[in-house]
């Protein structure tokens, strides 16, 4: 392993457990409302929800890429925080990237 990944590897470690000290979930679900504020679309994004599926699920769209191809992202979970998807930005900016 590098440097560069041990130094940030131990970052993430620091950010996590400081995050996650804080065993009472209702303090984490704010904390996250709080992080998930910051991290909006872009304004030419769309989201909506993929009614068609069997579970809760959302289609992100980028203008001007091909609409034939997608990218299914699975993210890690958390879903006892119970807040507003903060991985939209990141899927947003990964479909724009991959042209899809």
């Amino acid at each position: 392993m590098s440097i560069q990944s041990r130094i940030l590897t131990m970052v993430m470690r620091r950010q996590m457990y400081d995050f996650y000290k804080d065993s009472s979930i209702e303090k984490q679900r704010a904390k996250m409302m709080r992080y998930s504020k910051a991290m909006r679309l872009p304004n030419d994004v769309s989201c909506e929800p993929a009614d068609d599926c069997p579970v809760p699920a959302e289609w992100i769209s980028t203008p001007g890429v091909d609409q034939d191809r997608l990218i299914l992202y699975l993210h890690g979970g958390a879903f006892y925080l119970n807040y507003d998807n903060p991985h939209r930005n990141l899927v947003s900016h990964i479909g724009r990237e991959a042209q899809m």
